[in-house]
């Protein structure tokens, strides 16, 4: 079949979303001003010789316009009639405060009329002035940093009757994709997603949901009657709400892949621990750690002791991705609720979003959960592992030290004891022939109380040891040691869904 390379009445519909305030993960604080996104939006619009107002009062709404000026009901501003290089643009700018999320929708097409209507694919980048639609922050961190990103949306009539299946018209929608972006290399377009039918046209969308989406994300739908317009333009109100929720939970899935891989990665860390904790000190070992060893594995303790406050964090963070992600599903499906009704239409392709991707994305990050639950159980042992090592040979000196107070203190005291006893005894001085050296009463008093202090001190410490001895002798018998065993390697958790699909 030969397909043209031309589209009539083309449209595109920008729709871009920035957090406007809220609290990342790591707990930094992120605050984009009014002044700020409008001067964004009037940077991408100075390419269309536009400029907008934004309104100086804050209605206390959870939604609201936040254009200055007001037209039907909605407050829009018309992009007056712009001529391109061989075809004339109009269109209008709808920018919100959505939540906690500025929502800029831009719409610009070229009027639809009887024989003067036609752009073909190469013409289309006159659109995309600049590359003002492919939304970048190289200069600008704190937008770049705020991005829930984008989705282009473009449609337009197709000078031929509706084939039997969208598949027909892929390699056309391939060809458009290509064309609007000015890349001959398919490497740098977003992925193929999928295919269906919308508002009796048909849909192709590029860019995945679960992956990366660097590139962005685009709809073209082809029409083939006038229907398919009167229904975009009633509906066209809702559809910022809808993208924002989509990449929302794109957004956050993408988001929960980084912490459970930062979790793993803590998982990793601890086994080898605990696998070298176990070659260093196994547990037939009996003697003593050294000052050294000791100072290392009370520096280890301190590390698992900050993983453990990390992984309790990570852990948080994939319940807090969860609950959004749950949540945001059930805003997206009342939104799309109320474009099928003022459709008047089948939306089951953008209901599937709801219906198989965000149902995967929770049951993933779910599987995540359950996973990292049970390195909980393994950080837990490595500390209690080390801790009580720890503190084993630490009451182990504390018992030395105590032993060795006890014999000087034995030892001293009957000394003490010995010298007061026998000091009132002795009046005469000694003599030792054999060295020819005399001692006087007061030397004779010390070397009595220091014989009787060190052979009581003696006394004691035979004491001493025989228990300790003894002691021993019992763990070996009992062969117990107060250090575990290496827990096994955890299996990773498998995906509960290919990570890839293949491009069409």
């Amino acid at each position: 079949m030969n397909t043209p390379s031309e589209i009539y009445a083309p449209n595109i519909r920008l729709f871009a979303y920035h957090l406007a305030t809220g609290t990342f993960t790591d707990f930094q604080r992120i605050i984009i001003t009014d002044s700020q996104i409008q001067a964004f939006y009037n940077q991408l619009l100075a390419n269309y010789q536009f400029k907008i107002d934004f309104r100086s009062d804050k209605p206390p709404l959870p939604k609201y316009d936040l254009l200055d000026k007001k037209s039907q009901n909605r407050r829009t501003q018309t992009l007056p009639l712009t001529p391109l290089e061989t075809f004339s643009i109009k269109g209008f700018a709808y920018p919100q405060l959505i939540n906690d999320t500025y929502a800029f929708a831009l719409t610009l097409y070229h009027p639809q009329k009887a024989d003067s209507d036609r752009v073909t694919f190469d013409q289309l980048p006159q659109f995309n002035r600049q590359n003002c639609l492919l939304i970048q922050h190289p200069e600008e961190p704190e937008l770049a940093q705020s991005f829930w990103g984008q989705t282009l949306f473009i449609s337009g009539f197709i000078g031929s009757k509706k084939p039997a299946s969208p598949k027909d018209l892929q390699p056309l929608a391939q060809n458009c994709l290509q064309e609007f972006l000015k890349q001959n290399n398919l490497e740098q377009c977003p992925p193929y997603y999928r295919q269906g039918e919308l508002f009796n046209g048909y849909v192709y969308e590029y860019g995945n949901p679960r992956l990366d989406r660097s590139l962005g994300h685009i709809l073209i739908l082809f029409i083939f009657e006038e229907s398919t317009t009167k229904i975009l333009k009633r509906c066209q109100w809702d559809l910022p709400e809808l993208f924002l929720y989509y990449h929302k939970n794109s957004q956050n899935f993408q988001d929960s892949r980084i912490e459970y891989r930062e979790a793993i990665d803590q998982i990793k860390t601890i086994e080898t621990t605990l696998i070298d904790f176990n070659k260093a000190y196994p547990k037939n070992r009996l003697h003593a750690l050294t000052s050294s060893e000791l100072q290392n594995l009370k520096t280890e303790l301190k590390t698992l002791l900050n993983i453990a406050l990390q992984y309790s964090q990570h852990l948080r963070n994939l319940e807090y991705f969860h609950n959004t992600i749950a949540i945001n599903t059930g805003n997206y499906r009342d939104t799309l609720q109320r474009i099928e009704n003022a459709a008047e239409s089948d939306v089951t392709f953008w209901m599937n979003f709801a219906d198989k991707e965000c149902q995967k994305f929770l049951q993933q990050i779910e599987a995540d959960l359950n996973y990292l639950r049970q390195g909980s159980g393994l950080l837990d042992t490595a500390i209690a592992t080390i801790r009580g090592l720890v503190e084993i040979e630490q009451a182990e000196r504390d018992r030395s030290l105590e032993r060795t107070i006890q014999i000087l203190g034995a030892g001293l005291g009957a000394g003490g004891i010995v010298a007061s006893a026998i000091s009132g005894h002795i009046q005469t001085p000694r003599t030792l022939p054999q060295v020819n050296l005399i001692l006087n009463p007061p030397i004779l008093a010390l070397l009595w109380s220091l014989s009787a202090g060190l052979t009581v001190g003696f006394i004691v410490a035979l004491l001493n040891g025989a228990i300790a001895a003894r002691k021993t002798r019992y763990l070996q018998k009992n062969n117990q040691s107060a250090i575990a065993p290496t827990s096994p390697p955890l299996p990773l958790p498998q995906p509960t869904q290919p990570e890839e699909r293949e491009r069409g």
